[in-house]
């Protein structure tokens, strides 16, 4: 019987005096057997990653609302940008008002003015903590019922069918994956790096067997 094999890129932390990241692809067999296949080098030339600064008017706002839920700004940050793209006087078509687009209804319930934009980025804050703790802490499930309502995730087990709130949970994870806790966005800064570690960034030596 043939053995079940897969690959995967290990990347090795580090550059290399030629400016390229190294890393290695592996082959692990469905016994668990681990075996270096070859070696392979990013592209010199990558692509910059560049992660955005939380803008200097919103950076106090975010901050305190992220301290006062224990969420990190990072996850805010994401989240007015996807929402409004930190338009406070942005209103969708359901009614949804400001930064975060609270809903009318949610910012009575809050006790907040959507149209201040500190209360409004609070009260996104508010209902984003209360969908974690809702949901575990799976950030996903969170911004799924940010997106969707706590009842549309409870109801499907997870995130929705919806095209929509799908791909509004895949956009805001991948904000987020471009930002580390020692690497946050602060204002008036951008932060860049040229190592990218995505795969398709890097050029094999060999190929894998």
């Amino acid at each position: 019987m043939a053995e079940n094999r897969f690959s995967i890129l290990l990347i090795i932390s580090g550059i290399l005096a030629a400016g390229t990241a190294q890393g290695q692809v592996i082959t692990v067999g469905d016994d668990g057997t681990a075996t270096m296949q070859c070696t392979a080098y990013q592209n010199p030339h990558p692509r910059p990653v560049t992660v955005q600064p939380i803008p200097a008017a919103y950076a106090p706002m975010i901050e305190a609302a992220a301290a006062r839920v224990d969420l990190s700004p990072s996850l805010l940050d994401a989240l007015a940008r996807q929402e409004s793209n930190y338009n406070p006087k942005a209103v969708s078509k359901k009614g949804a008002i400001g930064i975060m687009q609270l809903m009318p209804a949610t910012a009575r319930a809050l006790n907040v003015n959507p149209n201040d934009p500190a209360q409004n980025i609070l009260g996104g804050a508010i209902v984003l903590r209360q969908a974690m703790n809702a949901f575990g802490g799976q950030i996903d499930l969170a911004l799924a019922a940010y997106n969707a309502g706590q009842g549309a995730v409870a109801k499907y087990g997870g995130i929705p069918p919806y095209a929509e709130t799908r791909a509004y949970v895949r956009q805001n994870l991948d904000k987020l994956a471009r930002v580390s806790d020692s690497s946050q966005s602060r204002a008036g800064e951008s932060v860049k790096t040229d190592i990218d570690p995505s795969a398709q960034a890097y050029i094999q030596t060999c190929i894998a067997g």
